[in-house]
């Protein structure tokens, strides 16, 4: 069975002759079920357009979750109205899965998956500060503070995603005709994921919204978890993480940019 995932595409910066390019890379590949695992668009109409090339070039099942990207506000929308109705139902609509709170079995494979939503505690070790000074300093290092207009703070809307996501995952652990499970998030969940640079000033402060390792903590404890695929940074990430009795868990980061569409492939 072969699964390949996609993120951070960002249509239409990226442009869609790219994207295309992209699509013939994982058809080449053969994928029996294609992830696309968030920020799909820079607006529903280009989630809908750039979701609508992937549904016209494959036959096989197309799992669909969202980034923050695609929930930014644009006109005649909101945030929450993007979340639980227009990005849904035009993934429903196109004939393609809308992963969130979801999940896939296929050949004794499971896949479920999320947002990821962060809630801070992705922050660079040593700096320490209340969830409301990481509210009102967000403006400063990431748009989401202009774009994403609900009522939620980062982490109630974290753990609202958090539970579901949770849920499946423990499902699928307990169910016996599941052997391997994979988790994909457009926010990566462990510390190996995230891109810690000393170097650069403020990028210790934004690690806050780049990932939730709370998340990733609860899910080293499903059994058969096997792979972790997330997105989001656009800096590539590859490893392992070893679990005391329980296998390890295989963990990647999309190496995808604006104009650097990227696929991640796994055969097993």
């Amino acid at each position: 069975m072969k699964i390949a995932f996609t993120a951070d595409l960002h249509q239409p910066i990226t442009p869609l002759w790219q994207i295309e390019q992209l699509v013939k890379e994982i058809s080449e590949f053969g994928p029996d079920v294609l992830i696309l695992g968030g920020d799909l668009g820079e607006s529903v109409q280009d989630f809908e357009k750039c979701l609508r090339l992937f549904r016209k070039s494959f036959t096989c099942p197309l799992l669909v979750l969202p980034g923050n990207h695609d929930l930014w506000v644009r006109r005649f929308s909101d945030s929450k109205k993007l979340w639980f109705e227009e990005l849904p139902n035009i993934t429903k609509d196109l004939g393609c899965t809308w992963l969130e709170g979801k999940s896939y079995v296929q050949n004794g494979i499971g896949i479920a998956g999320t947002i990821g939503w962060y809630d801070y505690s992705a922050v660079d070790p040593g700096i320490s500060h209340s969830e409301l000074h990481f509210a009102q300093e967000k403006f400063n290092f990431n748009s989401d503070a202009l774009l994403v207009d609900w009522e939620w703070s980062d982490p109630e809307f974290a753990l609202r995603v958090s539970g579901p996501f949770l849920d499946q995952l423990n499902a699928l652990d307990n169910n016996p005709a599941v052997h391997t499970i994979i988790a994909a998030t457009h926010f990566p969940i462990f510390e190996e994921q995230i891109h810690r640079d000393t170097n650069q000033s403020g990028w210790a402060f934004s690690n806050a919204y780049a990932g939730n390792l709370t998340l990733g903590s609860q899910a080293l404890k499903i059994k058969k978890l096997s792979h972790v695929l997330s997105g989001h940074t656009h800096i590539g990430k590859k490893g392992s993480i070893i679990r005391n009795g329980l296998n390890p868990v295989i963990y990647q980061v999309l190496e995808a940019d604006y104009q650097k569409p990227a696929m991640i492939g796994l055969a097993f």
